[in-house]
């Protein structure tokens, strides 16, 4: 699995990255586009000449003529020529003629959404492709930091007949979902080993090309802690994927809610933390959680219980309601989930939070639930069709349990 750092300004990070590393260094020359990571090319040079044999280099250009390119690509004596603008094919062709002994790799924009945005039909010369996101609003045709719909960059590492570098809002925290996704030749990052003062964050760098090498060490045998078995919209199984994809995506999977009541007719709701990837900072049921890959959903119930709460249930202590289909969207996340809802009940004492999932936790009456619900209260999830079935379900409890 090849990486690419581009965007790199000065020898000390150029060696830095190497070190940790990167095969690849990106220079930017050649400026048409929006981008704070252009540099001349005698800088370009001195980092070229600085660099270990091992370490390649690409001239990553947005100039649209032939003969700029060459005399850039030349002087640096990069190993690659990345091109990020709409050339004519005859230009390209120039620079195949000048330049033999230098791969090309031709760049495909794609839109948040998955929309091709460039003309793959038109590409005749290439030795690798190269998809990345692009940013309308500030001109930027790279390094933009933003994610897309990576199922297209899936379907065309496995349709094009070259090798695919993705790139696009890739950092190391979803760098390894992506690699187990898309199966790419290479990745490539810029904006997701960033420094607030533009450098390079080593720590970062560190944690990208760890987390590439753990990514694909598991290609061929994947992480169960982190798939999740996956649906179609019948409820088909139709396999197993990471849970970052999953929710980027759309993928139907299974899950989990729980209400957790008490003798006392006392219900436990817990707040969402701040930097949840949905409705973050709501509040929500007792627990929930995914099902994890070969695991059933009842097990997952019972866990979920005790790493969010800290409370340890029995089998006997939860009862299987229903199945709940489930669409919720917030920001880029796109959750598609068959909930299997459980009621529970227990005598519990003391409520111990995950920290890392559960900003707070309250004991409510379960009347004043019940209001909460039926009046649509907004600080809670937007569960709506599930909170309609529980609503009878619930004034049952109340009246079994007076």
């Amino acid at each position: 699995m090849k990486i690419q750092i581009a965007g790199i300004r000065n020898v000390e990070d150029a060696l830095m990255c190497a070190d940790c590393g990167a095969n690849i260094i990106g220079l930017l020359v050649g400026q048409k586009h929006a981008s704070d990571d252009f540099i001349t090319k005698e800088l370009a040079r001195q980092i070229k000449l600085a660099l270990p044999k091992k370490t390649k280099t690409t001239l990553i250009t947005h100039l649209e003529k032939a003969k700029d390119i060459i005399e850039i690509a030349k002087y640096i004596d990069v190993d690659y020529v990345q091109l990020h603008s709409d050339l004519p094919e005859s230009e390209v062709e120039k620079i195949r003629k000048e330049l033999p002994s230098k791969k090309l790799i031709r760049v495909i924009h794609i839109d948040k959404n998955g929309k091709l945005l460039t003309d793959i039909e038109k590409i005749k010369i290439a030795d690798f492709y190269f998809t990345d996101s692009i940013n309308k609003k500030t001109g930027q045709v790279g390094g933009t930091g933003l994610t897309h719909n990576f199922e297209t960059d899936k379907k065309l590492v496995d349709t094009l007949n070259k090798p695919v570098f993705i790139a696009g809002g890739l950092n190391a925290d979803n760098v390894a979902a992506v690699i187990r996704w898309c199966h790419p030749y290479g990745v490539d990052v810029n904006s997701g080993c960033r420094a607030k003062n533009g450098r390079r964050d080593k720590n970062k760098v560190l944690a990208f090309v760890e987390n590439v090498k753990k990514a694909k060490k598991s290609d061929d045998k994947k992480n169960m802690d982190e798939l999740i078995d996956v649906y179609d919209e019948n409820q088909r199984h139709t396999g197993r994927e990471d849970r970052f994809l999953v929710h980027r995506l759309g993928i139907w999977h299974k899950a989990i809610h729980g209400y957790l009541i008490n003798d006392k007719n006392e219900i436990v709701i817990q707040q969402r933390t701040a930097d949840s990837y949905l409705y973050p900072s709501f509040w929500d049921m007792s627990f929930a959680g995914h099902i994890d890959a070969g695991e059933d959903s009842k097990t997952t119930a019972i866990r979920e219980c005790f790493e969010e709460l800290g409370v340890k249930l029995k089998e006997s202590e939860v009862e299987y309601l229903f199945t709940n289909p489930e669409e919720l969207a917030w920001g880029d996340v796109i959750s598609k989930e068959f909930v299997d809802v459980y009621l529970c009940r227990k005598n519990f004492k003391v409520i111990k939070k995950q920290d890392e999932e559960v900003k707070a936790v309250r004991v409510l009456k379960l009347q004043d639930f019940i209001k909460m619900l039926k009046e649509r209260d907004k600080t809670l999830l937007p569960h709506y069709d599930e909170y309609d079935k529980m609503i009878p379900i619930l004034e049952m409890v109340l009246k079994r349990h007076k």
